[in-house]
């Protein structure tokens, strides 16, 4: 075994993988697009309300009132829909929404937590010292962020957001973006559908980093039968600085809905995913799977939700011959706890905690984070 300095072979490795971190893997896919609880619900059943369908959206406003336990003016606006109709009533949407956030990230730049790597096979190897710059940085962060979003041609809406988030501590991995969202539900084959097209642009410590596209669609698996749902994503990812790890991603899966009493709601899902390399990346394509998990709890005036996802893939070929002889395997696990309290009906204070947990087969990409954050949001 040879003892080598981290930083010259990481560069030759890096230039074939893409380094580690925030700039090495696809961006999480849009899980919970769907999430029908409450405010979706809501959302679907003002798109029966205002195609006339009073009875399939009745049962819905009933199912908001009787089930979820909604704070006092989601009851008045269902009272106001279910009296007067639809046609030019008030509606959810076509609102502003401003967004400012205050936390703590223990590991910004998803640093490696080992002090060393080995890489190589059994004829030959090299353990490479970890310098300090490539171990975990934490830093306090803020964060702004403003969208506004319209109603268009009756069953269209259009969401354009825009934000930034700064790190004192380490200012080279600030992040800007834009991001536009069209969402549309419809009837096919006697199921709604629900329809989701997203783009967004990212930059990071002022260039541009990535282009992403993203489709998504979900239908009940029997009319009969909305509690459980087919869901599909397509996402492409472009990565400006690192065109090698450009990819193609499709998924498909289940998920099932529960309603358990008043004020609560749970979606458990299964998502298969398949992941095509566009570029000379490391170990080719990718194939793996996704489990998740979303609940909601209202404890008056809280609305409490947790949310768990564990993802795991594999590339197709080995990641790095002569170096690396084998697949690479990787299993993301995520947490996220969140506490919502409305200050008034415009205004909401949310607490989030979400710990993140990349276990790989390949220490450099192993990584182990958690984050706080407080946030104040408006919507007019």
């Amino acid at each position: 075994m040879v003892r080598s300095s981290f930083s010259s072979w990481l560069a030759a490795v890096w230039l074939v993988t893409g380094a580690p971190g925030k700039a090495a893997e696809l961006p999480a896919p849009p899980f919970g697009v769907f999430v029908p609880i409450a405010e979706e619900v809501l959302d679907a059943a003002i798109e029966y309300c205002k195609r006339g369908q009073m009875a399939q959206a009745r049962v819905l406003f009933a199912a908001i009132r009787d089930q979820l336990d909604p704070p006092q003016p989601v009851r008045e606006l269902i009272q106001t829909l279910e009296h007067g109709g639809c046609t030019g009533g008030p509606s959810p949407r076509g609102q502003w929404e401003l967004r400012a956030v205050a936390g703590y990230d223990d590991n910004v730049n998803q640093g490696i937590r080992s002090s060393s790597l080995t890489l190589g096979n059994a004829a030959y190897s090299v353990e490479l010292v970890v310098d300090d710059n490539y171990r975990p940085i934490s830093s306090s962060f803020f964060e702004m962020a403003a969208g506004r979003s319209w109603e268009l041609a009756d069953r269209f809406t259009l969401q354009i957001k825009a934000g930034g988030r700064q790190y004192p501590k380490v200012r080279s991995y600030d992040l800007a973006n834009v991001n536009a969202t069209l969402k549309t539900r419809f009837n096919a084959m006697g199921r709604p559908i629900d329809w989701m097209a997203e783009w967004t642009e990212l930059w990071m410590n002022g260039r541009h980093y990535h282009t992403a596209w993203a489709m998504a669609a979900q239908a009940p698996v029997l009319p009969d039968a909305p509690q459980w749902n087919y869901a599909a994503v397509v996402q492409k990812v472009n990565y400006h600085t690192q065109p090698q790890q450009n990819a193609a991603q499709f998924q498909f899966g289940l998920n099932r809905q529960f309603h358990p009493g008043p004020g609560k709601a749970l979606l458990l899902g299964a998502m298969g995913i398949w992941d095509h390399a566009q570029g000379l990346r490391a170990g080719g394509g990718r194939a793996g799977a996704n489990v998740h998990a979303i609940a909601q709890l209202r404890l008056q005036p809280w609305l409490l939700t947790g949310r768990m996802s564990m993802t795991h893939w594999a590339t197709r070929q080995d990641f790095l011959p002569g170096l690396v002889g084998a697949r690479r395997r990787n299993t993301l696990l995520q947490a996220n706890a969140q506490a919502e309290y409305p200050l008034s009906p415009n205004h909401t204070l949310q607490f989030d905690f979400q710990i993140r947990d990349s276990r790989d087969t390949i220490d450099l990409y192993a990584y182990r984070s958690y984050s706080l954050g407080v946030s104040w949001m408006a919507r007019f």
